[in-house]
């Protein structure tokens, strides 16, 4: 076949084909219209191929612990540690960077300043994100006492790379400041929400105001976290700061972390109050962390007696009594289910209760446990149940209501205990009773005092105030002796605190280099002279070479030079020293105390330094100084936590400039084995020991008994040595030993530390009962490493050892209650 031929037929094959195609696209009937959008396969619509967009990372709202999902604003108490929560999910891809947090005011782009310091803050933490899985982690943040209004604070969490620190994913929370009165009451139950009724309470927001909008501010934030994996409550002691109260019912002690409970055994000892709600609890807490500290343990259970419910009514008001209202009662068809108890080595049941609540002190603190449920209806309709929760239970002073034209409704503590308010003051929140409907405006708030009653949390280095007064006072809730800031309350971070004030003026004398002294110069330098001028022209005339002592002159002047400086410690135009204060407040028989260190860094050549802690309970911040810094020398400096097991965190870059003296304020809960503690001899005295490893020096003890105040010197304590003190009594001017009033140092050592022994040994803080030791050591505390190290260092610890606390006063009832009150001012 030719060439023509086979192209002919080829076309005739394409015509054919276009022909059928064109036949097939239409149909039989050929004009059939177009499907609509809608009408189409969706798989076949190009729009709807389209993958949805998935952010690289996922993020829950950041919370502040302790919380639950109930509380519509997260709480944060200025001038407190706080834990933050965050659960993160990476989308893409394994990430590995690190987790940056801080805080700040309505401006976002900056961390609020720390107070009186040329230092911003901010912490982060390393983080490991493997991809599709949701991880939580906890951060660390500080809120800074702020100078503004506002009355939110800012959270902000920053997800950044390694490389470049390029920032990958942000999260921002707006905290709500809390009140300086204000703390959380926690509940870990697994019926949680039968708890609701805290929040009406008059213990727990007190009625000081009808006539607000939005009424006054709770004492306490109640927070009901559900029972689930990964509790929310801090892992780290220092961050239960703003904790009072936790109820704790039918919880599995399980559900903790070993952070968490160690966290809380140490909140305990510093004056956490831990309240058991019975029957079933002691049954559930045996074996655990806990067991060592209740006050009881289970006999049974068996229902409630006509004999019990006569016990409770001794805690019915007399006003309500004298109104013939309700006395506690229940139908004797459903008694409440009550357990017996068997007192516990330290436990004793709390007066007029009969053997329905026992309590045993822990430390400061303590653990009160009820033989029925706090959440029974019978107990809860009582109408005197709040005021069985206040005094009993919460273990509060007795309060009186009262109602005038001129004030409306208010709350104070009985006068003898301290008032809400200073006398020359009007009562918290008076609300004036309007003429119209009109509120008044500009109503004055509550007092940061409060704080002295709603918390019974005091750190000796945050709280101690100077009191010197031997008379004895009604102090059993710790209200005397004891200060409080301005807007974090008791138990708050505190760089102006009594003890921080006489640690500073300390340091600022003694931080520095140590010259050497005149005979060191004068030594030195003729042994200079002697090596450069006779001993060398000897040598060299000896080889025939005298002319040579002359190009040995700057060789031997060098040689002389680091010579003299390697003896003297002090290295010509670079040099550093490091002068530490620390306190150490330890508890009766227990092995942690926490350690507050004030450390001076000086260097002669600006210096950036790097504080690496061992603890993992280690806070640090720049330690504020007296004179106002200006903010244009801010710089910034990071808090960080570091998954090292030999390294739990890090303070850095801390930058010192050149000739100068920066400090740095950390505390941490040190494990100081058996700690000092007394013990009964053979002939029935009491015997102080020394189970540390440090050797104290002008040791002093005190107690109060029967009113009257009580010292003994000890003199140097070592370890593993057991001494008998030998008590005298003292009158006003004798309370200080002669030891005391002198320097206690060599008279070379400028280091003081008579106002820290001062105020530790202070008799206000005396209850009845108390037996307190304090002293000082040379010995270095563990735990903390400073890089670059210094040349020359030095450090004192003052200890501060409560070795007893006397029993607790007896609770007492309410005058009144805000019922009685406002019948008799209607009846009037």
């Amino acid at each position: 076949m030719n060439d023509g031929g086979f192209l002919k037929q080829i076309r005739c094959l394409v015509a054919l084909l276009i022909l059928t195609f064109s036949f097939t696209s239409t149909g039989c009937d050929g004009c059939r219209q177009l499907l609509s959008r809608e009408e189409r396969d969706p798989l076949e619509d190009p729009e709807k191929k389209k993958p949805e967009k998935v952010e690289p990372f996922k993020s829950a709202e950041l919370k502040v612990l302790p919380t639950d999902k109930s509380i519509a604003l997260q709480g944060v108490k200025p001038g407190h540690w706080v834990s933050v929560q965050q659960e993160l999910t990476s989308n893409e891809e394994n990430f590995y960077g690190e987790l940056a947090g801080m805080t700040s005011g309505r401006d976002q782009n900056f961390p609020l300043p720390l107070p009186q310091s040329h230092f911003r803050f901010q912490t982060n933490r390393a983080v490991a994100l493997v991809k599709g899985q949701k991880k939580t982690f906890e951060l660390t943040y500080f809120a800074p006492p702020t100078t503004g209004r506002s009355s939110q604070i800012w959270m902000h969490s920053n997800l950044r790379s390694p490389l470049g620190n390029t920032s990958r994913w942000t999260q921002t929370q707006i905290g709500s400041k809390l009140k300086p009165y204000q703390t959380f009451f926690v509940v870990l139950s697994r019926r949680a929400e039968s708890y609701g009724y805290l929040k009406s309470l008059h213990s727990i927001k007190p009625p000081l105001s009808e006539f607000h909008l939005t009424g006054i501010p709770s004492d306490y934030i109640v927070a009901l976290p559900t029972v689930q994996r990964g509790i929310p409550l801090p892992s780290w002691p220092l961050m239960w700061t703003h904790v009072s109260y936790l109820i704790w019912d039918d919880f599995n002690a399980n559900n903790l972390t070993s952070d968490q409970q160690s966290a809380m055994v140490d909140w305990l000892h510093w004056g956490g109050q831990l309240i058991i709600s019975g029957p079933s609890s002691l049954d559930s807490l045996k074996g655990s962390f806990l067991e060592d500290y209740l006050p009881v343990a289970a006999n049974g259970t068996r229902t409630m007696t006509e004999e019990d419910a006569a016990d409770l009514n001794t805690w019915t008001v007399a006003s309500l009594i004298s109104k013939n209202r309700s006395p506690f009662q229940f139908d004797a068809a459903q008694p409440p289910e009550i357990i017996d108890f068997v007192l516990r080595d330290g436990g004793q049941y709390i007066d007029r209760t009969g053997q329905l609540v026992a309590e045993k002190q822990v430390g400061r603190g303590r653990i009160v446990t009820t033989s029925f449920s706090l959440t029974s209806r019978p107990i809860i309709n009582w109408k005197s149940f709040d005021n069985f929760f206040n005094s009993c239970i919460m273990r509060r002073p007795p309060r009186r209501y009262a109602y005038t034209d001129e004030n409306g409704l208010s709350l104070n503590w009985v006068r003898e205990f301290g008032s809400r308010s200073p006398e020359s003051e009007p009562p918290s929140s008076p609300s004036p009773k309007p003429n119209s409907s009109d509120l008044p405006d500009n109503l004055p708030d509550r007092r940061p005092s409060e704080s002295l009653l709603t918390s019974k949390l005091r750190f000796f280095s945050r709280d101690a105030a100077f009191n010197a007064s031997l008379s004895p006072e009604p102090n059993n809730f710790d209200s005397v002796g004891f200060s409080y800031g301005a807007q974090s309350g008791v138990a708050g971070w505190n760089d102006f605190s009594d003890c921080s004030t006489a640690s500073r003026a300390a340091l600022n004398k003694a931080a520095g280099i140590s010259v050497p002294d005149r005979k060191f110069v004068l030594t030195a330098l003729g042994l200079y002279l002697v090596v450069l001028v006779p001993i060398n022209w000897a040598i060299f005339r000896v080889v025939g070479r005298i002319e040579w002592a002359w190009f040995a002159v700057p060789v031997l002047a060098f040689a002389g030079t680091y010579l003299v400086v390697h003896l003297a410690q002090l290295d010509i135009g670079f040099a550093r020293s490091r002068t530490e204060v620390a306190i150490l407040e330890t508890q009766p028989n227990y092995s942690r105390g926490h350690l507050t260190r004030y450390t001076g860094l000086y260097s002669s050549l600006s210096t950036n330094y790097s504080l690496l802690f061992e603890n993992e309970s280690a806070v640090s911040l720049p330690f504020a100084m007296r004179e106002t810094r200006p903010r244009l020398s801010a710089r910034d400096i990071y808090f960080e936590r570091s998954s090292n097991k030999d390294q739990a965190s890090r303070l850095q870059p801390f930058s010192v400039n050149s000739n100068s003296t920066e400090m740095i304020h950390s505390e941490e809960f040190l494990d100081i084995g058996g700690g000092i503690r007394l013990q009964e001899t053979a002939a029935g005295a009491e015997s102080v020991v020394n189970d540390t490893d440090f050797a104290f020096k002008h040791v002093g003890m005190a107690r109060r008994i029967e009113g009257q105040v009580q010292i003994a010197w000890i003199g140097n304590l070592d370890p593993r040595v057991e001494v008998e003190p030998k008590f005298e009594t003292v009158s006003d001017n004798e309370w200080i030993f002669d030891e005391w009033r002198d320097p206690v140092d060599s008279p070379d050592d400028t280091i003081q530390l008579n106002p820290l022994l001062r105020l530790a040994f202070a008799p206000g803080r005396l209850n009845e009962g108390d037996v307190l030791l304090t002293g000082w050591c040379e010995d270095q505390m563990p735990g903390l490493t400073i890089e670059p190290s210094a040349s020359q260092n030095r450090f004192r610890t003052v200890i501060v050892a409560h070795l007893k606390y006397g029993a607790l006063p007896k609770p007492q009832n309410d005058i009144n209650t805000e019922m009685t009150v406002k019948q008799e001012y209607e009846d009037d």
